[in-house]
């Protein structure tokens, strides 16, 4: 899963960013920075696979939910490029802390409606083969997770 590195990198950032508030430590500062940049840097490679994945869903009842998810990502991106290019050229400290935290709401959410599509709506999820066995993450026994694609 590709988008753990932008969401933790981000995450991280922030907390940097919270212990260079308390502590004035510059190698805070400078490694929230470097985090902001890595986390955009895999979110652009996590977008190609989401994209290929959301494009074949076109005519499912679950496109709506894949366009939110996309509008509320990108904006989060968006977001945290404008944090790293506000770090970059020297801008005041709490315009790029407030680009991060307006950042971290729609990665939130956008988070939260991924979780949705991979594991209640399957997107991206291989389905089982009849009888060949059991997946190892299911380990035979049933779920309570619905199907709705």
């Amino acid at each position: 899963m590709l988008v753990t590195v932008p969401i933790g990198l981000w995450v991280f950032s922030f907390v940097c960013d919270l212990v260079f508030v308390f502590t004035k430590g510059p190698v805070w500062s400078t490694t929230a920075y470097v985090a902001v940049g890595g986390g955009v840097a895999g979110a652009l490679v996590a977008t190609v696979p989401g994209l290929v994945d959301g494009l074949f869903l076109r005519k499912t009842p679950i496109f709506r939910t894949v366009l939110l998810h996309l509008a509320l990502n990108l904006f989060a991106t968006l977001m945290f490029v404008m944090s790293f290019l506000s770090r970059s050229i020297g801008a005041p400290f709490p315009w790029s802390l407030a680009l991060t935290v307006l950042g971290l709401v729609p990665l939130t959410l956008g988070g939260w409606l991924g979780g949705e599509l991979v594991f209640v709506g399957g997107l991206g999820v291989e389905p089982r083969a009849e009888g060949h066995g059991v997946r190892p993450a299911d380990n035979g026994q049933s779920s309570n997770v619905r199907r709705t694609a």
